[in-house]
């Protein structure tokens, strides 16, 4: 017989959280985030990425809107964006929801959902 046996425990990533924005106009030249975190040791998950809600007359800028799954031993999975527009002047790939990258596994992708009202 041999082999290790690993007997610890390592907490999982938290996952992200909620964001709700409703606005007439939004400029995004930063960053909107609801990323999952990291796992904290050997094979430990990482969280899944949140939910972002966009509730907009005029969607612009340059900045990035993310729920990202957290990326360490086991990628958590992407999270859930809806954004209603009237008008989306922000190029479509600023806009995801990634799965994480993992040393041992992905996460799958979330969904991203653009509805012009």
């Amino acid at each position: 017989s041999g082999g290790s046996c690993y007997n610890g425990s390592w907490p999982g990533g938290n996952g992200g959280g909620w964001v709700l924005i409703k606005a007439d106009e939004a400029v995004v030249d930063g960053v909107i985030t609801s990323n999952g975190g990291s796992g904290s040791g050997y094979q430990s998950g990482s969280g899944s990425g949140g939910t972002i809600s966009l509730d907009v007359g005029i969607l612009s800028g340059a900045g990035t809107v993310r729920a990202n799954g957290g990326a360490y031993e086991v990628g958590g999975g992407g999270g859930r964006i809806a954004v209603r527009y009237d008008t989306l002047n922000m190029t479509q790939d600023r806009i995801q929801a990634l799965g994480g990258q993992g040393g041992n596994a992905q996460g799958g992708a979330g969904t991203v959902n653009l509805t012009s009202q």
